[in-house]
């Protein structure tokens, strides 16, 4: 998360918590329909909305941008990009100070398109910006349409809007709370309310076409609704927090005119992305700082991940936490590649049901009719260890096939409890085939005994005494 010493204010707002000064950062926060709640100086390196765009912007560019506020953003792009810039703002006194900047100042509702008429004569632009600004808007398709019509051949549009589909709202929604606040998710000044898929819509509409899609992203806990997955039953909160948009707090999105753009839109996520994760580590003692985490997502099947890893961690030992939740774990396959994608060495199946050890919270199942390597991680730190050969390549990647389905504690205790009977079952049956093996000995060894005697000397002397001695007994046995 980013520090509350990182951000910097004008005016220093009393009993402000490092979360709201974060909060308000990420999303460019206004009062009203456009205006700031807080000012704030812009962090170029922080992963907030407006940081993402502003490094997306070549110096010297023409720059039409909407709900400028104070100018905050409107500074940079003239002082330090030394873009012409044109903006439009519903509040007076806000637009005053950011016209100090601006080559045009529009005062006006962006509803009313009164700006649209006013701009003609300036266009066309290099990039348009809607920072925060179309979730507050009545008709924000009309507007996006007369923007978009300004837009250079080459040109891009930017925008920033709140996913409405944040595993903090659902989390609420299901506590039975839908309460709006002064900023975020649910500010009280938002007329609209956007997913990724009507962010999609809403662009393709306009005549838009996205060439990349960038996200902010935080914890349910760490947003302004403060709620958590622990509020709703586990295989509640295990279907929420594997969507796609779980954890998205915004989207950043940069486009292009629909009939300039025949690109495959890109996406970079920003940080907070992993709620759920594969683990690598390596060294001894393992230690965070020495690991890679790979995204989970299951609900998506099977998937490849790729860990690179450096030359140190051959000839030695890895970790590998392959979920940090209970989960169903089928492990296809593990190659060691390296960065040409040359083979360096590869796990047979069988290799891997023997190579996977020290297991700590992993109960591996056998099960016949699959060939692959089963397991049920018990815990949030299930990992086993690997030993990766000695190579002598500088970077090598671990690629893992594997499919793991997140579990219910309860499900997970039945297996468990399923499995652990189905072992005492295997044990008492181990115990009866051994004992039956004992047996078939000592039948065997007690046949070779009596045929001994059958052969014997003592057995043919004795031969004509016999039939003698069963008639004698046989007589005494009737008499009594």
């Amino acid at each position: 998360m980013i520090r509350a010493d990182v951000v910097h204010s004008k005016f220093s707002p009393v009993n402000t918590s490092p979360k709201d000064w974060y909060v308000s950062n990420i999303l460019g926060i206004r009062r009203g329909r456009y205006r700031l709640k807080y000012d704030y100086d812009i962090n170029l390196q922080a992963d907030s909305s407006l940081s993402h765009i502003l490094r997306r912007i070549k110096p010297n560019s023409k720059v039409l941008e909407f709900g400028p506020a104070k100018g905050y953003m409107t500074q940079i792009l003239a002082d330090q990009l030394h873009c012409s810039v044109y903006c439009v703002e519903l509040d007076e006194e806000a637009a005053k100070h950011a016209a100090v900047f601006s080559k045009q100042m529009i005062v006006g509702d962006l509803d009313a398109m009164r700006w649209a008429t006013e701009l003609q004569d300036s266009a066309p632009f290099d990039y348009i910006i809607f920072a925060d600004v179309l979730e507050h808007l009545k008709y924000p398709d009309k507007v996006l349409i007369a923007a978009t019509s300004m837009l250079d051949t080459e040109g891009v549009l930017f925008t920033s809007i709140p996913n409405m589909a944040h595993s903090a709202v659902l989390l609420d929604l299901l506590q039975g709370n839908y309460t709006y606040r002064r900023l975020g998710l649910l500010d009280n000044t938002h007329l609209r309310f956007y997913t990724k898929k009507s962010i999609k819509e809403l662009l393709e509409n306009s005549g838009l076409s996205p060439i990349e899609w960038v996200t902010t992203k935080m914890m349910p806990e760490q947003t302004e609704l403060e709620t958590n997955y622990e509020y709703v039953p586990e295989y509640i909160a295990n279907y929420i927090r594997d969507r796609e948009e779980a954890h998205v707090y915004q989207y950043i999105t940069v486009s292009r005119k629909s009939s300039e753009s025949a690109v495959t839109p890109t996406s970079t996520s920003g940080k907070w992305g992993y709620s759920r994760y594969m683990q690598l580590f390596w060294g001894s003692p393992y230690l965070e700082q020495q690991s890679i985490k790979l995204s989970i997502d299951s609900m998506r099947g099977n998937k490849i991940y790729r860990a690179h890893l450096p030359q140190e961690a051959a000839g030695q030992n890895i970790r590998i936490d392959p979920t940090n939740f209970p989960a169903f774990i089928e492990v296809k396959s593990m190659i060691l590649l390296d960065l040409q994608n040359n083979v360096l060495h590869e796990w047979s199946e069988e290799d891997l049901q023997a190579s996977l050890h020290a297991v700590h919270q992993l109960r591996q199942v056998h099960y016949s009719k699959s060939r692959h390597s089963l397991w049920v991680a018990d815990g949030d730190d299930p990992h086993w260890e690997l030993y990766l050969p000695q190579v002598s390549v500088e970077d090598l990647i671990l690629e893992v096939h594997m499919h793991s389905t997140a579990l219910d504690s309860t499900i997970v205790r039945n297996i468990i409890s399923i499995l652990e009977e189905r072992k005492q079952q295997d044990e008492r049956i181990k115990a009866v085939e051994s004992e039956r093996e004992q047996l078939l000995i000592e039948l065997q060894d007690f046949k070779l005994k009596v045929l001994a005697l059958l052969n014997s000397r003592f057995w043919k002397w004795t031969q004509w005494f016999r039939p003698k001695t069963r008639k004698l007994f046989s007589k005494e046995v009737d008499q009594e």
